[in-house]
């Protein structure tokens, strides 16, 4: 016993519900969103590529994949933000089509930009699932917002990742980090966005 009890601080969590930015998860190494919400977006967490911008906690990865740092900024590739949200006004919730949005920075004409998107309800160990190949459109340091849909399954814990790069040749989508050759690793950039899902009962039925 002491004259002094030590003071608890709790810290709250965000509210639920609405647009939710993301906050940095240092256990997980990657933004997330803690309650479940309309949608969760990174904000400014994961703007620029690995040492160039520089990108804050790079590389921004629940794995082993990491970023390139060749390029200039706000002329090569990197992911600005990523933001999942419902198709409707409700919030996220199991079996639900959800939106992903990535806005990215596009080098030359685009044509040899790609974002790979996937998911996974498995925050801890991911196992990632493909969703969609996105090319970007348009001219040098031009940004681009790159967009798929896919249905959510069951699980609280979700994440996305897209993963953007320069690409002349095809590759092997399953594979989640990016493999290409030496010199196009350089311009390569992974990020993760873990966020809330709510149950849906009537999946339970």
């Amino acid at each position: 016993p002491t004259s002094s009890p030590t003071e608890v601080i709790e810290i709250p969590l965000p509210p639920p519900g609405g647009q939710q930015d993301a906050e940095f998860d240092i256990d997980l190494g990657v933004p997330r969103c803690l309650t479940a919400s309309s949608s969760c977006s990174t904000g400014g967490l994961v703007t620029g590529r690995g040492a160039m911008g520089p990108e804050q906690n790079a590389p921004n990865s629940l794995d082993a994949c990491t970023d390139g740092n060749g390029g200039d900024y706000n002329i090569s590739e990197s992911i600005e933000a990523i933001t999942v949200g419902s198709n409707t006004q409700d919030n996220m919730r199991e079996g639900d089509t959800v939106t992903v949005t990535a806005r990215v920075i596009c080098w030359y004409t685009g044509a040899s930009d790609v974002a790979d998107f996937y998911y996974t309800t498995n925050v801890e160990n991911p196992v990632w699932n493909f969703i969609a190949s996105v090319d970007c459109v348009g001219g040098k340091g031009t940004e681009q917002e790159l967009s798929v849909s896919y249905t959510l399954p069951g699980g609280s814990q979700h994440a996305v990742r897209v993963n953007y790069s320069y690409r002349t040749g095809e590759r092997d989508v399953t594979s989640s980090c990016v493999e290409a050759p030496a010199d196009q690793t350089l311009y390569n950039d992974v990020d993760d966005l873990v966020f809330t899902v709510e149950e849906n009962i009537d999946l339970l039925v």
